[in-house]
């Protein structure tokens, strides 16, 4: 090639630099080194060999080794595009040559690197022996997978974007990048799409289904993942973390990209409690397993149009729940206007009520806590059910809990024998007189001197509630009221 090495990474489509052994190139290459086969060791009928090396376990500290730049003028001079950009060990069909046949841990066929119509870019593990695993963020670098999909480069546009990548193949480590994607320079578009238009040109001649989304598979995964328990850490689907969406006192909440079809899901992750039983370091709290299991097991079994759904529940290695996730975040900063609200008020209503007919109450509704959605229709859901408890029959729950702007009367120390269903009408009320009327601010927490707990709240409570009383009175004209 005669551009300069600036001039091949503006035009280039690919650039990989490569840890542990060199990487060759098919066509384009650097000499094999180290643990690669300079020559073929096995013919085309034989498995690889085994390696006690698994994808993933390259050392992190390891030297970084050549640079393969994948430009489009050489990728386009091949016309082996069934399956997109090939790394294998086979020298006729590969783009990337991971060493000869006999190279450990490389199949014949590892992987390919694919683009669909909506320019996001995959990897594909088709059918190699030992599995490869994509690491994004530093995340998930010893999740070896065989024929599963990974998400490499969003869509243009995309508000996400990973900011480390590296395939694992066996001892191979590749750092991979796209230099060009997210400037989407006109140059850039182009060639992506003539390599687009290769992919569908080269499916036809061979007679197989046209490659992107379609041929790897993903229009068969479900749009919606049935809530249910997670499966095997080896079976069960790899997330990313890419952006911390809410917080609070026991956890945070995580936008989450799924691998295998690039869709945006909520994470849940728990905040562990202090380790005062002297637990190993990385061994579950068991009483905080138990909460996290009930809240799991209360949205899972009780899904209604407006309570959140709630996909799967992971252990290890650290408690998480995996949910639906809604981008405009919750009423607070959804910039939701009055006919809104109204709408809002009846289908929290509507979640309420089917809760409360199976004996859940939530006990910590807020506004932080009640989620929007506008497409295709203005739509809100009941989100975190951490305090939610399922009463038994007339029993009455004691716990006092709940945020104190919006918790009933009969919730704090002192004031009742015990709450039930009626606590989240009360939140619910004072909610929406916020959104209608904008409702005062509650008076300073009780300071407590002589007097008892109890009588501290009561006399808190004493006074709030009359403030919204005589709030109330002032609009006892209106219908709402």
């Amino acid at each position: 090639m005669n551009e300069s090495l600036g001039e091949v990474i503006m035009l280039a489509g690919f650039v990989m630099v490569v840890q542990s052994d060199e990487l060759q190139s098919g066509g384009w290459g650097s000499k094999a080194a180290g643990g690669v086969a300079l020559d073929p060791t096995l013919n085309s009928r034989e498995t690889t060999p085994a390696d006690d090396t698994q994808s993933g376990d390259v050392e992190k500290n390891e030297v970084l080794g050549d640079c393969l730049v994948v430009t489009f003028s050489k990728l386009f001079a091949s016309d082996t595009f069934e399956n997109g950009l090939q790394l294998d060990t086979f020298p006729i069909s590969s783009h990337v040559l991971l060493g000869h046949r006999g190279t450990k841990s490389i199949s014949g066929r590892q992987c390919n690197i694919t683009v669909d119509d909506a320019h996001s870019i995959w990897l594909h593990d088709y059918n190699s022996t030992y599995g490869t695993a994509v690491e994004h963020n530093g995340q998930n670098g010893a999740e070896v997978r065989r024929r599963e999909t990974w998400l490499l480069g969003f869509p243009f546009g995309a508000e996400d974007r990973f900011s480390g990548t590296t395939i694992h193949c066996g001892r191979f480590a590749i750092q991979i990048d796209f230099p060009n994607h997210g400037r989407k320079s006109p140059r850039y578009v182009e060639n992506l799409q003539a390599f687009v238009d290769k992919l569908k040109a080269a499916a036809e001649r061979s007679m197989i289904d046209p490659p992107g989304v379609e041929a790897l598979g993903l229009d068969t995964a479900p749009s919606t993942q049935a809530p249910s328990e997670a499966g095997t850490p080896r079976e069960r689907l790899i997330y990313y973390e890419v952006a911390e969406i809410g917080a609070g006192a026991y956890g945070k909440v995580l936008k989450t990209i799924k691998a295998r079809d690039g869709k945006a899901f909520a994470s849940k992750i728990f905040r562990p409690p202090p380790n005062s039983n002297k637990r190993r370091r990385y061994d579950p709290d068991p009483n905080l397993l138990m909460s996290i299991r009930r809240e799991f097991a209360i949205m899972r079994d009780n899904p209604h149009p407006n309570v959140i759904q709630v996909l799967e529940l992971r252990e290890t290695p650290k408690p998480a729940m995996i949910m639906r996730y809604y981008p405009l975040g919750n009423i607070v900063n959804a910039s939701t206007h009055q006919d809104e609200h109204v709408t809002a008020w009846g289908q929290i209503l509507d979640g309420l009520s089917h809760l409360h007919a199976k004996g859940v109450v939530h006990r910590d509704l807020k506004p932080e806590n009640i989620l929007v959605e506008r497409d295709p229709l203005f739509k809100v859901v009941i989100a975190d059910f951490g305090m939610a408890k399922v009463a038994i029959s007339d029993v009455l729950l004691r716990t006092f809990c709940g945020m104190l702007k919006y918790a009933a009367p009969e919730v704090f120390p002192g004031v009742s024998r015990g709450h039930g269903p009626l606590v989240d009408v009360w939140s619910l009320g004072v909610m929406v007189y916020e959104w209608l009327y904008s409702v005062v601010n509650p008076p300073d927490l009780p300071q407590h001197r002589e007097e008892t707990e109890e009588v501290s709240w009561f006399a808190w409570l004493d006074l709030w509630v009359d403030l919204l009383l005589t709030r109330l009175e002032d609009e006892d004209g209106d219908r709402a009221i």
